[in-house]
């Protein structure tokens, strides 16, 4: 009977072993340091952010030497850094993660994850399927990244050409990215119920948006069009169109979520306009019955962070002052507020 335990006891071991394996959770990560390489695209990326145990970040073009930069998460960001690298699961990820069926110009972001004990890398497609964990630490460093981009020189730069707007490098060359002919003869205005007559006397302003994957155009004309287009796919995609006036000024947020757009009125002043892209929304300004076109200019100043947009209103001559001439709008709660002096 004692020799049979002695040959049972091991193979009780090894199953409570293995239970254990399976129940007991493995030890949190510890990270040492973040690398987060981001490349391909139809722009040719290059780019490397990496991030220190202590919070530190230095970001670089690996295209470009002149532009680079350096800066500090704070507390609560490198918390939460932290936090979001534990939440996933790196001992069972694959290496890579690709893209069924890869798009053209396909952009590759890849996560570097430091611990004493050993490192964890993932090299993740533009369209590939992956653990919600993963995706929410790729978006965090995604949004570090590109707040270090808005420090720097844009890589590159819009120009219009008669009915063509280009991308255009450092080096001078250009690539087309869409022409007034691409874009529709009509269109009906958010909150309309009739189509107008697309104003095509040329291309106005255009914006880069900070994370470089879009393009905002608006063009010139009796009835001004106002769109975006990915650069990844160079298709034009219409917002709005605007009852004669015109189109001062295009701002993205830092993340690339929202546009706003100065607008100018017949009547010499100008207001505001603001887009949710990726619903393809409008948000009402809520300041237009205060600051009405008709009295004031209201002028884009700025994002104070990736909803807030800053502005500041004047008064046309003959007209009352403003309360204050700095003011702020909150895109999510549909507020403005004055800004203290």
């Amino acid at each position: 009977m004692r020799h049979r335990w002695l040959l049972i006891v091991p193979a009780l071991l090894a199953a409570a072993a293995a239970v254990a394996y399976v129940l007991w959770p493995e030890p949190p990560l510890h990270p040492t340091g973040y690398t987060y390489h981001v490349r391909g695209g139809f722009a040719g990326f290059d780019l490397v952010l990496t991030i220190d145990s202590a919070g530190a970040w230095t970001y670089h073009d690996g295209k470009d030497t002149a532009r680079r930069t350096a800066g500090h998460l704070t507390p609560e960001q490198a918390a939460a850094l932290t936090r979001l690298a534990q939440e996933v699961d790196w001992p069972h990820l694959p290496a890579t993660f690709p893209s069924q069926p890869a798009p053209a110009d396909e952009l590759f972001r890849t996560v570097e994850v430091r611990t004493p004990q050993r490192n964890y890398r993932v090299t993740v497609g533009s369209v590939a399927p992956i653990p919600e964990p993963l995706t929410s630490l790729l978006n965090f460093l995604e949004g570090v990244r590109r707040d270090a981009e808005a420090t720097l020189p844009p890589r590159f730069g819009l120009v219009a050409e008669g009915p063509t707007l280009y991308l255009a490098d450092g080096s001078g060359q250009k690539k087309k990215l869409v022409g007034l002919e691409q874009l529709p003869a009509t269109f009906r205005p958010q909150g309309g119920e009739s189509e107008f007559g697309v104003g095509k006397d040329g291309f106005g302003p255009c914006a880069l948006s900070p994370g470089g994957t879009r393009v905002a155009w608006s063009t010139v004309g009796l009835h001004p069009l106002v769109g975006y287009l990915n650069l990844r796919e160079a298709r034009p995609i219409p917002l709005d169109l605007y009852f004669e006036g015109g189109i001062r000024a295009l701002s993205w947020s830092p993340r690339d979520d929202y546009l706003a757009v100065q607008v100018l009125s017949p009547a010499g002043g100008s207001t505001l306009r603001a887009y949710a892209v990726a619903r393809g929304t409008a948000l009402p300004f809520p300041a237009r019955e205060e600051f009405p076109p008709s009295a004031y200019q209201v002028s884009i100043a700025g994002w104070k962070d990736d909803h807030t947009l800053a502005f500041r209103v004047q008064s046309l001559p003959g007209q009352p002052s403003p309360l204050a001439p700095d003011w702020t709008w909150d895109l999510k709660k549909g507020q403005v507020e004055q800004v203290p002096r």
